[in-house]
């Protein structure tokens, strides 16, 4: 399963006018932690990573993905142990 999110990721081709978000440190979703790719597949089945980043905020590391499931866009920041910790539908 990893490997199917990951793969349709990396092939992602993000339309111009989309509004991504600003990361200080963008990453390729390949390099997004197993613990994060889990919870991504458990609460987004089939969902398609079209960026991914990493940030420092308060001392603290998390991952903002960008992606789309079901048709909608959403940014999702996840902890390093995989918990979700903010969902921002888009569009």
């Amino acid at each position: 399963m990893r490997k199917l999110l990951l793969s349709l990721g990396a092939g992602a081709v993000l339309m111009a006018g989309l509004a991504a978000p600003a990361w200080a440190d963008r990453i390729p979703a390949a390099e997004l932690p197993g613990e994060v790719v889990q919870a991504l597949q458990k609460r987004f089945r089939d969902a398609i990573v079209l960026e991914a980043g990493r940030e420092q905020e308060g001392g603290r590391l998390r991952y903002e993905i960008l992606l789309r499931h079901e048709g909608r866009q959403h940014q999702v920041d996840v902890s390093p142990e995989g918990n979700i910790l903010k969902v921002d539908p888009r569009g």
